[in-house]
């Protein structure tokens, strides 16, 4: 149920009721350049960091997914390629660098908000 109020419609200009699109974190209408209320400028902000905060949570955890499993097969199997000691200390190397790396980037995409 709308009101009859234009500055209910958080999508909509009250000046010209040229269409505002979401995640907006401009204080201009796009189309007439008019100031826009407080209310609107604060939904389309608050829906832009929530996106951003999914998106940048999700790449974390898949990251962090990805390099754990890949830095513990090189620290489980390090002679996976059948070359010499320095290989394996190599493999041994990169694998804990990229278990510590999936690990601070897992811890950083499933964190308390």
């Amino acid at each position: 149920m709308q009101t009859s109020d234009p500055a209910t419609n958080l999508y909509q200009c009250p000046a010209c009721r040229a269409a505002i699109p979401s995640g907006r974190s401009s204080a201009k209408c796009p189309k007439c350049y008019a100031d826009l209320p407080k209310a609107i400028i604060d939904s389309n902000r608050a829906s832009a960091n929530a996106r951003e905060e999914r998106g940048s949570t999700a790449a974390c955890v898949a990251l962090g997914l990805v390099a754990l499993a890949i830095g513990l097969y090189f620290l489980i199997n390090p002679s996976a390629g059948g070359y010499g000691n320095i290989a394996n200390m190599h493999a041994l190397a990169v694998g804990q660098a990229l278990t510590i790396a999936g690990a601070v980037l897992l811890g950083l995409g499933i964190r308390p908000r």
